[in-house]
């Protein structure tokens, strides 16, 4: 008589098929993972799937794949907006974050407060999205060198240039800590020149009126 076999679970035999539909299904529209159950959205493999498709995806992903850093960097390449979904640790991880806002740059209004003080990730969001620095702390927003930084890496996108000129022609200019950088945009000066045709003059200064 042949040995018997052993009679796999029912439970196993129909989770195999459900995984499979559901990866195949997340491939295609990452969506459909939000219909997909908490086994599913548990599962690494049929997350990893989605977030790949859509980064967006990471929202209905468990908490615990929410935090894992693989994950969460995948969903961020995608779509730096994932980031709001990551865990709070890994939102103060800097290679996540600078994934996210190399990919969008209003991912750092989800970056942790130090992030947000982090030079080198602001000015990569600033170039990617002008608006990105509102979310920057204080002391970077409103930094001369960090915007004159930013909008010479942004010039070629045409974007506007009214965030300089509101800092380069500030009253607050000719002293303070604004002084430094009246003597650092006279160096920059030729080559942002070269994007003006007849750049004018801030009101009692002689720095160019950057304005478009």
């Amino acid at each position: 008589m042949p040995p018997a076999r052993s009679k796999r679970p029912a439970a196993a035999a129909d989770a195999a098929p459900a995984k499979r539909v559901c990866t195949d299904a997340v491939g295609v529209d990452a969506r459909a993972l939000r219909w997909a159950g908490p086994a599913l959205q548990a599962d690494r493999p049929v997350v990893l799937a989605a977030v790949r498709q859509n980064g967006g995806a990471l929202q209905w992903a468990s908490p615990v794949l929410r935090a894992d850093r693989e994950v969460v960097l995948a969903a961020v390449a995608q779509d730096g907006w994932a980031l709001q979904h990551a865990s709070a640790a890994l939102r103060a991880d800097r290679p996540v974050v600078l994934a996210a806002v190399t990919q969008a740059g209003w991912a750092l209004k989800w970056a942790s407060p130090a992030l947000k003080a982090d030079r080198d990730i602001v000015l990569v969001a600033r170039t990617q999205n002008g608006r990105a620095l509102q979310h920057a702390v204080p002391a970077l927003r409103h930094d001369p060198d960090v915007v004159l930084v930013a909008r010479a890496r942004a010039l070629e996108r045409d974007e506007p240039l009214q965030d300089v000129a509101d800092v380069l022609c500030s009253p607050k200019r000719k002293h303070g800590p604004f002084a430094g950088a009246v003597r650092a945009t006279k160096m920059q000066r030729c080559r942002l020149d070269q994007h003006t045709d007849a750049p004018e003059r801030c009101p009692g200064t002689d720095i160019p009126n950057l304005i478009e």
